[in-house]
């Protein structure tokens, strides 16, 4: 593949991470960055270059990187003599990302039996969605909870 070819491809890879992270709660820039950070060749990028790479001004950047750092799905490094921070991907956070995501689903899952015990109507149309999610949940998690400690 040519490197101009890889680049195209890279932008529409980064868009996609772009939106599969929007649907999972980030803000539109926040994803874009994080992608950019996972997709480019090159693994450190400044602050400058993410601006740039990506065409938003720098408090919008700034914004999306402090997002990111909160998240720790990022982190920054210093090299010797050089005193720009250099952000990438933290790979630590990816290896907890199984586990929160059950923490996550659990939480979800008692908020959701919760709401319904609280529902006058314990037959409405979302009291009903909940019960149907809850029954999903409890047959997907346990097989989570097993694979992620088959995994681990």
């Amino acid at each position: 593949m040519k490197k101009e070819e890889r680049i195209i491809r890279q932008k529409e890879l980064i868009e996609q991470y772009g939106i599969l992270l929007e649907e999972m709660g980030y803000q539109p820039v926040t994803a874009r960055v994080s992608g950019l950070l996972s997709v480019m060749d090159k693994e450190l990028l400044t602050f400058e270059e993410i601006v740039d790479e990506l065409n938003i001004s720098k408090s919008t950047a700034s914004v999306a990187i402090k997002n990111l750092l909160v998240r720790d799905a990022i982190e920054y490094i210093t090299l010797p003599g050089d005193r720009k921070r250099y952000f990438r991907t933290k790979l630590a956070s990816m290896d907890r990302e199984p586990k929160d995501f059950i923490v996550w689903l659990k939480k979800i899952k008692k908020l959701m039996q919760e709401t319904v015990e609280l529902k006058k109507d314990k037959d409405s149309r979302i009291a009903n969605y909940f019960k149907e999610v809850d029954e999903k949940l409890n047959i997907y998690i346990p097989k989570m909870e097993k694979l992620n400690d088959d995994l681990t």
